[in-house]
């Protein structure tokens, strides 16, 4: 059974970009030069862990004080189709909520729009791009407001 935390070690940071390069580099050829955008040392970083091996990763950056981007959401290819992506994105979600985050950014390809918009987020109107081969698309969710 896999359980999502914080990557608080470096250990965490490198297991976590280890599985961003195998399913974004190898598995769809995004350039690693793309996927290694030098964000990550100002992200908030989460991983599910099955055992000892990071199975699932993502990440949460500041854009603004009430804007944060959820991105390089990836999950083990043996692990996909079990509700990993979305345990991390709701993860990820409650620590953009306790930052006093009210709305988030996503930037996922175009064939996972369908996901996204079933956990409550909207495609941008013309905020669509090219990484190597892929259509990016802009989305966008609300957060629900703090007490």
């Amino acid at each position: 059974m896999s359980r999502i935390r914080r990557a608080v070690s470096k250990a965490d940071l490198k297991a976590a970009r280890k599985l961003r390069h195998e399913v974004f580099v190898e598995e769809q050829g995004i350039p690693a030069a793309h996927e290694q955008d030098g964000l990550d040392d100002n992200a908030v970083h989460v991983i599910a862990v099955e055992g000892d091996r990071v199975i699932g990763t993502g990440r949460l950056i500041l854009k603004s004080h009430q804007t944060g981007i959820i991105g390089r959401i990836a999950v083990d290819r043996a692990h996909r189709g079990a509700g990993l992506a979305t345990e991390l994105m709701e993860a990820l979600e409650t620590l953009a909520a306790e930052r006093g985050m009210t709305t988030i950014e996503l930037l996922p390809h175009d064939y996972l729009e369908g996901f996204y918009c079933r956990l409550g987020y909207r495609t941008v109107p013309g905020g669509d791009f090219m990484v190597g081969r892929h259509r990016v698309l802009t989305m966008t969710k609300p957060l629900p407001a703090g007490d």
